[in-house]
């Protein structure tokens, strides 16, 4: 693969640091390299003062290791060229013994070099690709070997707990395609797999699910839930935080709670910086994705709202003949057909992953902002997060979406031709007759097939085992090409894993798929040792190389300086962070174990600390709701809260604003919904907080709810960037969803709050487990903020009242997840109110548009 990187840097001082360079195509002058492997080729200096060596560039296993950096100067991009594809022929059997010669000889110069050239500068130093695995192995074994050390200290109860979430993930991915990947993602039993936090199928709440009891004293953890409410613990956020969950069930009723009154003050201000950077990439990474497939004859692809994900919406109710199954329900099979083509997309992404020489999968995994890539099903459509991956991953995924809808184009010719799946399968369904008579396959996907009338297609897509049975169909497929229909060919292969079983009168309908594993590494190194990967010439843009090795310059920077700051019980963890450190760069082919290690370094770090203290007698409460963070601005307060997740900072929001608004009475108050995260107004309903809904006149509304960053799912953008003063004069209560929020963007909205005439409360509410601790997906919490302009009521202070009222019904978290929450808080990765009112700018975060405003 070449991967054209204009030089992000325009200005003198950048230039003289970091001078453009080139690396020419294979056709051009060759390196000493070139006699030993005919696809060697040299990094030469197309401009620049600091004339400099030009060594050679070896094949590489990784796309990093052999990308083009092509030299750019002034202030407008070059004109990108058009993608292209080819095989090369191979280079012989030898050619890997080759390969790893000439990358041990020259690795570590070339990487260094890409790092400083193409992405920025560094001031850890680089290693070769050899040096990289040996540290990252090292790391591993040590987080594993504290891991166990933690779990055995019966001295402390907080650090045995929270060290369950030690090296894991709390939503899973299936493994059938890990291959030798060690990233913590990866489910070690695949029951564990699929599942997320807010689920009693969860494995870490799954011995809870079969009495209703169980299921009460899990709810019970978070708060005191209204009547009917713990059966609706996930629309409700009854499921806790998951440390505080490990630690209650080692003391059940046992454990001390912090009094509101007595929290401590933040220790620092905080910054906020890598939040900021993280959300910049981002979404500048989604929207370029998006921007590159307008256009599209099928799918449609958009960024919407600088919501961080890529959103896929395809309607397969389109390509059924008109008036088709009149009167059922269509909306449900539809939804499930987007599973299956999401599945079918993983396939197709994975496989241009590996003929790229990349090596990191992108899996399903509920939810989003996690730090590597994964796709997610979200109704009309699904929603691809391309986490802190670098831009060529981007690149991957634009070409797969382009296939994917080239594909749906066969599937659409082949309709009306009839199917290859035995009808025989039929037989025993109380719908055999309509099966038997669907014209393709199509017809028979949207067929009911079960005495509850479930659709075939809603059937086979329920479960991840035949979810992964498809992706790993799709990918075989790709690697394998000449398949005419891949779609209708991956469907009929699921569809053929379908039975029927007869006991007495009762029919059942079940799908046996078995996943084929892959490695998508493995595979892509074959391909370059055997020089068989794609010639792609697709150019990255320069926005997207500097936000990224911006980013990368400064969580090294962070990291390093918590590894300083941090010598453990005999010095070894904070060697190990050092070492990882020097690690995190662009030339790094394996990153994303790099980023994933460095999050467990942290979690190591955080256990740590809370060891010293323990041993130094330190004592505090069991559970807490985090440090106050109040602060002042003119005649505005501010104070923040910890709750267990982002539902509750909602529905916390929500009750205490209505009971200020009536004065701690009865009586409802007028609530309006603008783009609100898509469970709120039914959770609302369901927990019986008594507000009226203001469907037509959202002018009159007391109380406005809206995510300012909504993640659309039907294709249509709507107005998610308006103001709020403007379309809401009269609302007293704004209760602002800041999830995947730049703290530019919610300064934006604190100043329209300072200026508009009749709000009194401000809330900002989020999950902390989306967006913040760098994609770690480790610990779950929520946070509300709340800014009043009222200095005084009834000669107590609103924030006083509000954090009170929110405090009466949600319970405290154990010390870890405040504990570490201040580690991400120490490395800029998660939002504070100081760095709200006062946003940081710097290199790595520039000035963003207002939000309200264009």
């Amino acid at each position: 693969m070449r991967v054209t990187v204009p030089s992000p840097f325009a200005d003198g001082t950048a230039a003289a640091r970091a001078p453009p360079i080139h690396i020419p195509a294979r056709s051009q002058a060759a390196g000493p390299l070139s006699a030993a492997f005919p696809g060697a080729v040299n990094i030469v200096q197309s401009s620049g003062r600091n004339q400099m060596p030009t060594p050679s560039l070896p094949p590489a296993t990784h796309a990093y290791s052999s990308m083009s950096v092509a030299g750019y100067q002034g202030t407008e991009p070059p004109q990108e060229a058009s993608s292209k594809r080819q095989l090369s022929p191979s280079a012989g059997s030898d050619a890997p013994k080759k390969m790893r010669a000439a990358g041990e000889a020259q690795g570590a110069e070339l990487h260094a070099r890409m790092r400083s050239l193409s992405f920025g500068s560094n001031v850890q130093p680089t290693l070769d690709p050899g040096q990289i695995a040996q540290t990252l192995t090292a790391a591993r074994s040590h987080v594993e070997a504290r891991k166990k050390a933690f779990q055995t200290n019966g001295a402390n109860s907080h650090v045995q707990s929270a060290a369950t979430m030690l090296d894991r993930t709390l939503c899973l991915a299936s493994d059938f395609n890990k291959g030798g990947a060690t990233l913590s993602m990866f489910a070690d039993d695949v029951k564990a797999a699929g599942h997320y936090i807010r689920s009693f199928d969860h494995d870490l709440l799954i011995s809870n699910k079969s009495s209703k009891d169980k299921q009460a004293e899990i709810t019970g953890i978070v708060g005191q839930a209204k009547e009917g409410a713990t059966a609706l613990a996930a629309n409700a956020g009854l499921i806790p935080n998951v440390q505080t969950l490990q630690l209650y069930q080692k003391h059940k009723g046992k454990l001390t709670s912090e009094a509101l009154g007595d929290r401590a003050r933040a220790g620092t201000a905080g910054s906020a910086e890598l939040y900021d950077a993280s959300l910049k990439y981002r979404t500048q990474v989604t929207q370029h994705v998006a921007g590159q497939l307008a256009g599209t004859q099928h799918i449609k692809v958009g960024a919407f709202n600088d919501y961080p994900a890529v959103m896929v919406h395809f309607d397969a109710r389109g390509m059924l003949p008109q008036g088709f199954r009149k009167g059922d329900d269509l909306d449900t099979p539809a939804a499930s057909f987007n599973e299956f083509l999401m599945s079918h997309y993983l396939g197709i992404v994975n496989a241009e992953a590996a003929k790229m020489g990349l090596n990191t999968a992108t899996v399903e995994r509920s939810s989003f902002g996690h730090l590597t890539p994964s796709v997610a099903a979200t109704g009309d459509s699904f929603r691809i997060n391309l986490g802190m991956m670098p831009p060529a991953y981007a690149e991957a995924h634009v070409q797969a979406l382009k296939i994917l809808d080239q594909e749906l184009s066969s599937f659409k010719a082949s309709l009306g031709n009839g199917h290859s799946v035995d009808r025989n399968k039929f037989a025993l369904s109380s719908h055999s007759g309509d099966l038997g008579k669907a014209g393709d396959i199509l017809q028979l996907a949207f067929t009911r097939a079960e005495s509850t009338g479930k659709t075939l297609m809603t059937n086979t897509v329920r479960t991840l085992k035949n979810r992964n049975a498809v992706d790993g169909g799709s990918y075989h497929k790709h690697m394998q090409g000449g398949t005419p229909n891949p779609i209708g060919e991956t469907l009929a292969e699921l569809f053929s894993n379908i039975s029927f079983t007869a006991k007495g009168d009762k029919v059942t309908m079940s799908t046996t798929a078995n996943p084929t594993s892959y490695d998508v590494a493995a595979d892509g190194a074959r391909l370059v040792a055997g020089d068989e990967r794609m010639d792609v010439d697709i150019p990255v843009p320069p926005a997207l190389a500097t936000s990224y090795g911006s980013y990368l310059d400064k969580f090294s920077q962070q990291f390093a300086d918590i590894a300083n700051a941090n010598a453990g019980p005999d010095g070894s963890t904070h060697e190990h962070m050092k070492a990882v450190a020097s690690t995190l760069h662009v030339g790094n082919p394996d990153i994303a174990t790099a980023l994933d290690l460095s999050n467990q370094m942290l979690m190591v770090h955080t256990l740590e600390k809370m060891q010293a203290r323990a041993a130094e007698g330190a004592e505090s409460a069991d559970l807490g709701y985090g440090s106050g963070s109040d602060i002042e601005d003119d005649t505005i307060t501010g104070s923040k809260l910890i709750v267990h997740n982002g539902m509750r900072s909602l529905l916390g929001a929500t009750d205490s604003a209505r009971a200020l608004l009536v004065g701690g009475g009865s009586g409802k108050v007028g609530i309006a919904y603008d783009h609100p995260y898509y469970e709120t107004p039914d959770a609302i309903k369901k927990t019986k907080i008594d507000v009226k809904d203001v469907k037509t006149k959202h002018a009159t509304a007391d109380i406005v709810i809206k995510d300012i960053n909504a993640c659309v799912t039907n294709a249509t953008p709507g107005s998610g960037r308006n103001s709020v003063a403007s379309d809401f004069p009269a609302a007293k209560a704004w209760i602002i969803d800041a999830t995947s929020a730049t703290t530019s963007q919610m300064h934006n909205v604190y100043q329209q709050f300072k200026d508009a005439d009749n709000a009194e409360l401000l809330y900002f509410v989020s999950s902390g487990l989306k967006n913040e601790q760098a994609g770690a997906d480790q610990n779950n919490y929520g946070t509300v903020r709340v800014f009043a302009k009222s200095a005084d009521i009834s000669e107590e202070p609103v924030v006083g009242k509000v954090m009170g009222a929110i405090a009466e019904t949600d319970k405290g978290l154990a010390q870890f997840s405040h504990e570490h929450r201040r580690t991400m808080k120490a490395m800029g990765l998660v939002p504070t109110n100081s760095s709200i009112v006062v946003p940081v700018r710097s290199a790595v975060v520039d000035d963003e548009a207002p939000f309200g405003k264009g």
